[in-house]
Order: structure tokens, then sequence, then C-alpha cells
């Protein structure tokens, strides 16, 4: 290998290896490798085995040229079990006369193997992860110059690899917690529907119709779901508020009223201290006030109030004004339409107001 080659195998190198020490996304990292492969020994193709320590087997996670085929293999059997199995890597100038090779890939493609360079995924502490193949030199047999590269890329490989996987079980646990959570959630909501006879659902239904129109308004898509469980939970203070003044068929007197208006700041003290709540529990706290100030427990005006909050009041009154309560029967959508134009500026911000407006009846009868 001349000087030249040497210095442009080696930047070739740098540059496969520090794109796959940038990439996260497991699929697309098994990708780069493989095209990594080719690029530094100059190969016609190659392919990539993941180990499954459970079934002592590997397995084509990505192949080029067997695309959507998985192929499996006992660990210590043919090339690519071998070098899983001892950590040494093979070096195969004559594919057809080795016993270890296997032609069924090339009988079922009609591609034909000339020359293979097998090297281990091993991590810096010797964990082997599974093996890469590059396929067919361009120009003869792999050299020793090629197996070194190969080894050196494998090694960024397996690190990125073994990242890669961890970035993406950290995220699959966040993931699963993050439902796990939904569903504790769930559950309590619907226990607190559930002995508001008259508004079974309600929750779920304004929760859905809050985010709806947060989408319209152009919150940003990190916020959403905090959004939503903000509305999901809107009411959760009521759990505080005796059933003789929470179910009471007639209005309320005055001494019954200041109770009743507590279950904001007590939904925000329930939820006071859960960090992922942090962004919902204000929306608890605020949902009863009033764009104009008039509105408790704080008075808040304008956009003092959370926003998730002002979407909120918005999508509440849609969800209670069409749907039956003790006290009337559910009014239509023309009604509840009037009703936020009438009251922009007063009871809703208006900026919440005309997203509303924006949204066909059609989409909202979907969500009703």
């Amino acid at each position: 290998m001349t000087v030249g080659m040497a210095q442009d195998s080696l930047r070739t190198l740098i540059e496969v290896g520090q794109a796959l020490a940038a990439e996260r996304d497991l699929d697309r990292l098994l990708d780069l490798i493989l095209r990594g492969v080719t690029r530094v020994v100059q190969a016609d193709r190659s392919s990539l085995f993941l180990l499954d320590e459970a079934r002592g087997e590997l397995w084509t996670k990505i192949a080029q040229g067997l695309e959507g085929q998985e192929i499996r293999i006992p660990v210590g059997a043919g090339i690519a079990g071998e070098v899983a199995a001892t950590g040494r890597l093979l070096n195969i100038a004559e594919a057809y006369k080795d016993s270890r090779f296997s032609r069924s890939a090339d009988q079922s493609t009609g591609y034909r193997t000339r020359t293979i360079l097998c090297v281990p995924l091993q991590t810096a502490a010797g964990r082997t992860l599974g093996v890469v193949q590059a396929l067919n030199k361009f120009d003869g047999p792999f050299t020793r110059e090629d197996e070194e590269l190969l080894l050196a890329f494998a090694g960024q490989a397996a690190v990125a690899l073994e990242n890669a996987t961890l970035f993406t079980n950290l995220e699959t646990a966040h993931r699963e917690l993050q439902e796990s959570y939904q569903t504790t959630l769930d559950a309590m909501v619907a226990a607190l529907d559930a002995r508001e006879h008259e508004t079974q659902n309600h929750s779920q239904r304004v929760a859905r119709l809050t985010l709806h129109l947060a989408r319209h308004v152009g919150v940003p898509v990190e916020h959403e779901m905090e959004i939503f469980r903000g509305a999901l939970l809107h009411d959760v203070g009521k759990i505080g508020v005796p059933d003789a003044i929470l179910l009471k068929p007639g209005p309320l007197t005055p001494e019954e009223l200041v109770v009743m208006r507590t279950h904001p700041d007590l939904g925000y003290q329930m939820l006071k201290g859960i960090k992922f709540l942090s962004m919902a529990r204000e929306i608890v706290w605020s949902h009863q006030e009033k764009y104009d100030g008039t509105g408790y427990p704080r008075s808040l005006r304008g956009e003092e109030i959370p926003l998730g909050a002002r979407i909120f009041a918005v999508a509440d009154t849609l969800d209670a004004m069409t749907h039956d309560r003790p006290y009337r029967k559910a009014l239509s959508y023309a009604a509840a339409r009037a009703e936020m134009i009438k009251c922009s500026g007063t009871q809703f911000d208006p900026k919440a107001v005309e997203a509303f407006l924006s949204i066909p009846e059609e989409e909202w009868a979907q969500l009703l």
C-alpha cells in the first residue's frame, strides 16, 4: 500500500467513524456500518450478523443483496460463526474452496462470492456483539492492511452499536414508564368521572379536544402531552370536595360554592412535587381563570393565565355545552360556537377562539 493510499484509507476510516459516533438510531447505524465496511476495504458487498446470546446464534439484521431475508447461524458454524466463537478474523482468498463456506446465499441470489474478510464486532471490554463480512475486494484478495483497517473500523462500529443499543433501551424504558404513568392517570380520572355520574368520560373527551385545539394554536410538539395531561387532570382536586357538595342535585349555597371553588388549589397541591406533571399542575390550578380576570382562584388576567389553561377553557366549554347536564339537555354546536364568539376577550383568549373557529365542525364532531 502506497503512502497516498494509506492516507486515503485513514481519512475514510476517520470519516465513517465520525458518522457512526454521531448516529443513535439503530437501523440507520447498521446501514452506516454496512456502507462503511465496503468503503474502508474497497469491497463489493458486506453483511452484518448480530449475536443472539440467548439462542447462541448469529442472525442477519441487514445484508446487502439479502434485503428482507433473515439468516440464522449457530455460533461456531461456518465462517461467521467461527469468528464469533473465537473472536479472531478470517481472511478467505477463495470462498468456494473453503469447507466452512455455505453456498446457499449465492444460490438464492445468483451472486458469486470469491473473497471474504470477516472480523468480530467487539467492544473495548472484549464483548462480542456480532461480526461483519466484506465480500469480493475489487482488486484481488484482501490484504493484511485491509485486515487492520477493518478491525479498526469494527472496533468503532462496536462502540457505536453498544451506545445506540443503550440509547434505544433507555428510550424504550422511558416510553414504558410514560405509558405506566398514563395508565395510572387514566385510572384515577376514570374513578373521578365515575363519581360524578352526569359527567362520565368528560375528562377524557375534554383532554382530546384540548390537544386538538392546542395543535391549531401552534403549541410546540414537546408540550402537547403535558397540556393533554393538564386537561385530563383538570378536576382532580374534586377528590377533596365532599359528596354532599359535589353531587348535590340543586344549586349550591354561597358557603358550598366556596368549598367547591377550592378544587383548583386542592388539585395543585395534590400534584405538587411530581416532576413530569409540572406543566399539567399549572393547568389544573388555572383552569377556572377567565381572560378578563374575573375567574378563580387567583383572578389571573390575559397571558398571566398559562396557555394550556386558556386553550382548555375553550375546549371545556365546547364539551360542557354539547353534552347533557342535570339542569339542561345538550346544546347544538352552533350554540357553542356563538358562545365562543360572544365571550372572546372576556371568558376566553381571543387567539384560542380564533383557532377554534378555524376548525371545521366535522372535525369537532369526531372528537365529541
